[in-house]
Parts: C-alpha cells; structure tokens; sequence
C-alpha cells in the first residue's frame, strides 16, 4: 500500500513541531493591498469580498517566501492568487520598493513548466504554521481565470486604452525617428523587423516611408488596432503577426534593420544569438530602454527593461556599437523624463 505524500509531510510537521512556530506574518502595504483587490475586481470581474481574501492569502505565501518554507522560484499559487501577485508584480515600483522591505532583494518570477497540486503551496504553508490561512480562496477561480494569467492580456487592456492614456506615446518613437531621417536608408530591398510592434505606431511609419516591414505581437488588441490602421492608410508594405517571441521564426541574414524597444528581449540569452544571426551584413539594432539610475524617480520602471550602464553593448559582442547614450527624455511609456538608454549596434562581420 502506498502512503499519501500528503500524510507524510504532516506527519513530519508534527513531529518536529514545525506546526507550533509563531510566524511574524508579511503584511502588504495598504496602498498596495487596496491597488491588487481593485484590478482583481477589474480586470477578473471578481467581487470585493473573494478579491481581498485573495490578497489576504496572498500575503501568506509571501510570508511562506520570508521564512523559507516555500521557493518563489518553483512554488507558486494558482488561480486568484496567482492573479493577484501577478497584479502586484505588473505595478514595477511598487512592486520593487515592497521586496526589498521585506525580503531585502527583488523577487524575480519566472513561470514553472509544470505546475504542481492546486492545493501543494497550501499544505505546505499550513502544516508549517502559517496561520488562519483560507483552503477555499486557494481553489477559488476568478470569472475570467485560464489556468495562467498572462502579461498578454495586461497588454491588451493597455492597448485597448492606449488612446486615452496621456502616459502612453502613441507617436513613433524620437529615437528611431531621427535615426531614419539623418542616416536615411535606401527602400530598396530594405527589411524591417519591429520586435513586440504593439499597435504598431512605429513599424506603420517606417511603412509610409516605404520600407518593407514585418512586426510582430502576442497582444490581441494591439495587433487589431495595427491591422486596422494599416488598412485605412492602405500600405502594402507592412506585414502584421499576432505571435510570441518563442514562436517567431527570425530566420538567418533577414533583416537589414531591427528595432527592439521597451521590450525585454534583451534578458534572454538564446534570444541573443537568433536575433544577432537573423541580421543581414551591417545589418542594425535600435534599442531603446530605461537606464538604471531612473529607478530612483518618480516614473515606476519595469526592472525587465531597465539596465545599468554599458550592459547593453556586452549583451552584443558580435555587434559593434554606433551609437550609445544616456540621456533624460521622455520615455514612450510614462511620458515623464527620465532616463533612458539609446543603442545602435551594427553586424559588421
């Protein structure tokens, strides 16, 4: 007969008194508390009461976290409270200033290939003592709730109202702007890829100058309003794909320009190598990002596309720099100076 894994790891609690240890519990700043009950209402259609009890729970995994009974790196929650610490994660500054008063660093998320029991974090916080914990809220699942709550359709509520938005430069971005006109490529033959396109403000005016594009985006939204905009200027010249980066098929010595900005492609090592082989000989890279030091301002940062100085040129060693520079602008998301990274990098072998 086989023993329950279950009975086990109870049995073990208790005989160890692991069950008695009076936990100081991780409490989550009001502001913070009252921000992820409200877009859990918002944007999963749940009612206030199961909202803040999922961030109630919420609050005990990350006390499992502090004490060590749980690793944020392979235990995660499920369904609303996974939703709901991925609301508090989506909010960077908040998010960043509340880890490092209460774990000392940021703690990072990174999505587990195999999710274990629904209940496997539970019984694991429980039977170490964590206390007046809700079994109800951990199996609970809110209206809109696929197993996963993907940054995607954070994105496509944004793009949805990307147009009333007074943080959001709906323009193409001054950068990639004055690149194009000083240095001004010739059409001919000329290939575009714009790397998480959104709702293609930047690959449509490369489009009316004539150059052939390809853009791409797992944002449903931001794709529609692209194809949308694209058809009513009727260009010919632009090719629009609702993918991810996983998916996307970049292809050797393809591109004669591509342009990655605010995108955090750039983290990913196996990433860097598809994207350095897909560029054609002096082939181009346009970067944009948030530097490092704008962390200590009044603009929330997502950390993913926020790097120190000269990181970025090291994450391209077989590309040569043409231009790199740090300075305060308005960002195209934020719409508030700060500072910023610009990199130009060129295959030049």
């Amino acid at each position: 007969m086989k023993t329950r894994p279950k009975f086990l790891f109870i049995c073990i609690c208790l005989i160890f008194g692991i069950s008695s240890r009076d936990y100081n519990q991780v409490k989550i700043p009001e502001h913070d508390f009252q921000y992820i009950v409200y877009s859990l209402q918002m944007i999963y259609g749940m009612n206030y009461d199961d909202a803040k009890n999922s961030v109630l729970e919420l609050e005990h995994f990350y006390s499992g976290i502090k004490f060590h009974i749980i690793d944020n790196r392979t235990d995660h929650p499920q369904t609303a409270i996974k939703n709901a610490w991925e609301i508090h994660i989506i909010n960077t500054r908040m998010y960043f200033n509340f880890t490092y008063s209460i774990f000392g660093e940021y703690l990072h998320y990174r999505p587990v290939e195999q999710q274990r029991g629904q209940l496997y974090v539970y019984e694991k916080l429980k039977y170490s003592g964590i206390n007046n914990m809700n079994e109800t809220v951990w199996l609970l699942k809110s209206f809109q709730s696929n197993e996963d709550y993907s940054l995607t359709e954070s994105w496509n509520i944004y793009y949805k109202q990307s147009r009333t938005l007074s943080t959001f430069n709906e323009r193409v971005n001054r950068f990639l702007k004055k690149f194009i006109e000083e240095h001004n490529p010739s059409t001919d033959h000329f290939q575009v890829l714009d790397i998480a396109m959104g709702q293609g403000r930047n690959s449509i005016w490369l489009a009316q100058k004539g150059y052939n594009v390809t853009g791409f985006d797992s944002s449903d939204e931001g794709i529609q309003i692209a194809i949308n905009n694209a058809r009513q200027m009727n260009l010919t010249t632009l090719k629009v794909s609702r993918t991810t980066i996983e998916e996307f098929q970049f292809g050797l010595e393809q591109w004669n320009l591509i342009i990655c900005l605010y995108f955090p492609i750039i983290n990913e090592t196996s990433y860097l190598y598809k994207l350095e082989q897909s560029l054609k000989y002096k082939g181009l890279l346009i970067v944009e990002v948030f530097h490092w030091d704008g962390l200590s301002g009044d603009l929330p940062l997502p950390i993913d596309v926020t790097y120190k100085t000269n990181a970025l040129p090291l994450l391209f060693p077989n590309l040569t720099t043409i231009i790199y520079e740090g300075p305060i602008d308005y960002s195209d998301f934020g719409n508030k100076l700060t500072k910023i990274i610009r990199y130009v990098g060129q295959k030049d072998r």
